[in-house]
C-alpha cells in the first residue's frame, strides 16, 4: 500500500504546481509512435540575478495532450490509485 500511497503523492506533486499560471505540464502517452529513445536537450541560463535564471527545453508538444488533458489524466491516474 505504501508504494500507491507515494505514487498518489508523486502525482500530487505534478498536480499542483500545473495549476499556476505560466506552469505547464504534458503528458507523453505511451502509444505514441517515433516518440522512443527520443532525447531532449536542456539548457539552464544563469546569471547574477537568480530569480531571472531560465531553463529552457526542446520540446516534445507534437507527442503531448494539451495540458488540460494532461492534467485530466494524472488526476484519473490518481483516483485509481
Amino acid at each position: 500500500m505504501s508504494d500507491r500511497r507515494v505514487a498518489r503523492g508523486q502525482l500530487d506533486e505534478l498536480l499542483e504546481p500545473s495549476e499556476r499560471p505560466g506552469v505547464t505540464v504534458r503528458v507523453i502517452p505511451f502509444d505514441v509512435d517515433g516518440f522512443a529513445g527520443a532525447s531532449a536537450a536542456l539548457l539552464y541560463a544563469g546569471g547574477r540575478v537568480p530569480v531571472l535564471d531560465t531553463v529552457q527545453k526542446d520540446t516534445v508538444e507534437w507527442a503531448s495532450l494539451e495540458p488540460a488533458p494532461s492534467r485530466d489524466f494524472l488526476h484519473r491516474l490518481a483516483t485509481e490509485l
